[in-house]
């Protein structure tokens, strides 16, 4: 079997394409060729809008983005939708995007047409720079919920992870001193 790309012309709602078949062995053996009227649809929302010109028509067909990749196409057929990497944070498997950790929270943003991490639960910082400072460059493809390590705590996922004081016991998300009535501040 072959895959056939379905091109349609920028603006109209329907294409008109060649089919050939094939009889089988027990049939007369012969090339049927019919033309037919296809309806373009829109592309999914988990595909991107490809646009080529040929013969001096700009033509469009729906194609999905490569493994690791994911695309957010709202309306269907929106030129500027593109495939964007997965953040380290998120798997991508067949345009779907899910955070690796369990009750990451991930909204769309609309206008740069992404997927951002504004979320983590609790024992992990947000990490969304190349370096996992908070006041670095946003980075896509580095959103994670990064894991406080043994020795260290966290009160808000906004901010970063610390190291246990000495004289303190820590878990994930809590200090406390070790010698009954010391106090810390």
């Amino acid at each position: 079997s072959k895959t056939i790309l379905q091109y349609c012309v920028l603006g109209e709602e329907s294409v008109r394409v060649r089919v050939e078949l094939l009889g089988d062995e027990s049939e007369d053996a012969g090339l049927t060729s019919k033309e037919i009227e296809v309806q373009c649809l829109p592309c999914d929302p988990l595909q991107k809008m490809v646009t080529v010109e040929l013969g001096g028509r700009r033509l469009w067909t729906c194609q999905s983005c490569d493994a690791g990749e994911y695309v957010l196409n709202l309306g269907g057929n929106d030129p500027e939708a593109q495939c964007h990497n997965c953040p380290v944070g998120a798997e991508c498997v067949d345009g779907v995007v899910r955070g690796r950790v369990p009750s990451s929270t991930w909204e769309i943003d609309e206008e740069k047409r992404q997927i951002i991490l504004t979320s983590c639960p609790p024992g992990y910082q947000l990490s969304n720079s190349v370096d996992g400072d908070r006041t670095s460059p946003f980075s896509h493809d580095s959103q994670q919920c990064r894991r406080c390590g043994a020795n260290q705590y966290i009160l808000n996922y906004t901010q970063p992870c610390r190291e246990c004081p000495a004289g303190g016991d820590c878990t994930l998300l809590t200090m406390s001193p070790r010698v009954a009535g010391s106090r810390w501040e």
